[in-house]
């Protein structure tokens, strides 16, 4: 799987994707939108302002190396990590809520599945 993207080779785009879905969530996390800098104090990620930049640093990191395929079952572990903190502190906040429309953890659960998939397709 040498290329950087492949058509033939359908890991490559899983790896791109996973990799490339977490940009407008660094990008996002860089504004500081009230809402966001309320939830990620209501997570107890105090404070809140450097827990998002914190994790936009390894958001970046992680999707930099899965897009550029450099490092791809640790980045994809990385941002499985990522995920699975996101999920939990969804859960903190608004409890036992699937649909992520509604501000569930659905989607970061998901997301957490298809990253160890990577991982472990990458792992050899």
């Amino acid at each position: 799987m040498s290329s950087l993207f492949s058509a033939v080779e359908p890991y490559a785009v899983l790896r791109v994707a996973c990799g490339a879905f977490l940009i407008p969530h660094i990008w996002g996390k860089l504004q500081f939108p009230p809402p966001l800098v309320v939830f990620f104090e209501q997570a107890g990620l105090r404070p809140a302002r450097a827990f998002m930049i914190l994790a936009s640093i390894i958001e970046a990191i992680a999707a930099a190396a899965l897009i550029l395929n450099l490092f791809t079952p640790i980045a994809a572990l990385l941002a499985a990590i990522m995920l699975v903190i996101a999920t939990i502190c969804l859960y903190r906040v608004r409890g036992f809520l699937w649909i992520w429309n509604s501000g569930g953890f659905e989607f970061p659960l998901f997301w957490t599945i298809v990253s160890l998939v990577v991982a472990r397709i990458y792992w050899i």
